[in-house]
């Protein structure tokens, strides 16, 4: 499973939009890919925003696409494109980046932009 770098350049500029980046330990990642799979996260600094986001990205590709499985090498985001319409993957990419971000904000991580509105979209909301 991976992404392509297109769609992994988008992801990262989506985190540092909302000022997530900052908490990415690429260093750390298969270790908080387990903790995040297994709901062992002993604290907030097992939180790994980048990790969360590709995780989500990749169950919900499985769930929803045929002919991709756990183990495709395609980038999920692509093959998401392909089977459904064009300009969904930069909505799945806000999308999980605006939930890994309010989880942030949940966890004591993240505040809410200056001028108090979020992220999060309205049509998000729906």
């Amino acid at each position: 499973m991976s992404l392509c770098r297109l769609h992994n350049e988008r992801l990262q500029d989506a985190l540092k939009k909302r000022d997530l980046w900052r908490l990415v330990k690429p260093e750390r990642a298969k270790e908080l890919a387990k903790r995040w799979l297994s709901g062992d996260m002993r604290n907030e600094g097992d939180f790994d925003p980048y990790v969360v986001c590709w995780l989500e990205i990749h169950a919900h590709a499985v769930e929803l696409l045929r002919d991709f499985g756990p183990k495709s090498r395609a980038c999920a985001l692509c093959e998401v494109e392909r089977q459904t319409r064009p300009g969904i993957a930069s909505q799945w990419v806000d999308r999980f980046a605006d939930l890994v971000w309010a989880l942030a904000v949940k966890m004591g991580l993240a505040k809410p932009p200056r001028s108090g509105r979020s992220f999060i979209s309205e049509a998000h909301l729906h």
